[in-house]
């Protein structure tokens, strides 16, 4: 009889810690988004179609559970607890920041859909720079006016396009990113809008929304300052539910104290809205 009930009590150690990752909806084995993080009983996940940019984003590749945030200089950072964490390089030098971050989920998405024409960004001077006529050989000089050099390298490369996005990161700045965005048109919060307060910049990375009541929650992601490795943020305030889905009440999110409004919602200004959303 006791060694039963010893037996019952290893049972329920092994079965509990189980149970509440099932109940919060968190899978460690899923390798993208969407198939680590289920959505919270009584809701269901919005439809996204393939080839859209809301798609890209639940299929983001993760990093397995526990993988700590790491400064651009590879030392972890040990005050930042996220949820996930995006497998995608941060670089070697700090200036993948805040806010582009957004703009490298954008380009990546745009780069993998072979859009070339669509990769242009604005830079401090406020001139658009269009990667197609970049990888041609523009170039920028100390007084902030580009010109053409004689150094073309081919857009379909990897290794140009990341040049391409250091060269951006190195000439923008969280005003710059301003310059190549427009509020969105669409009715509701969807994937790949951007909120923004004060000069923090966080992306809605997926959408879920509640079976009878019609609250949503979302996830959410993004980078920081010193440049550090992309990542889905982990709900930590008192209206927290299951896993890092965080909700919206009242067209506010309030992440870290910090509120965003959902009225004033932002996307690339290049962004196909009516695909999208």
């Amino acid at each position: 009889m006791l060694y039963c009930k010893y037996y019952i009590v290893f049972i329920l150690s092994y079965l509990l810690p189980l149970l509440s990752v099932a109940q919060s909806g968190i899978h460690p084995e899923g390798k993208t988004v969407a198939a680590r993080f289920g959505v919270p009983s009584g809701y269901y996940r919005t439809d996204t179609a393939p080839a859209t940019f809301a798609f890209f984003l639940q299929h983001l590749p993760l990093l397995p559970p526990k993988t700590p945030v790491k400064f651009y200089d590879g030392v972890p950072n040990t005050t930042s607890h996220p949820a996930a964490v995006i497998d995608m390089d941060t670089g070697d030098k700090n200036l993948q920041q805040n806010a582009q971050t957004v703009i490298r989920l954008w380009a990546e998405y745009l780069f993998e859909q072979q859009r070339f024409p669509d990769i242009h960004f604005h830079i401090n001077n406020g001139e658009l720079i269009p990667y197609e006529q970049w990888a041609q050989g523009m170039k920028l000089v100390i007084n902030r006016k580009t010109y053409w050099t004689k150094t073309p390298s081919n857009p379909r490369l990897y290794q140009t396009f990341r040049r391409y996005l250091n060269f951006i990161f190195t000439n923008s700045d969280f005003q710059t990113l301003s310059q190549d965005l427009q509020p969105s048109a669409a009715t509701t919060v969807a994937p790949g809008d951007i909120l923004i307060s004060g000069d923090e910049v966080v992306m809605i990375l997926d959408v879920a929304v509640h079976q009878e009541t019609g609250e949503v929650v979302v996830l959410l992601v993004s980078g920081g300052n010193p440049a550090q490795s992309i990542q889905v943020l982990q709900n930590t305030g008192e209206n927290k539910t299951a896993g890092a889905w965080f909700p919206v009440n009242n067209g506010v999110l309030v992440i870290d104290n910090k509120s965003y409004s959902t009225a004033q919602r932002y996307r690339f200004s290049n962004q196909k809205l009516k695909v999208e959303s």
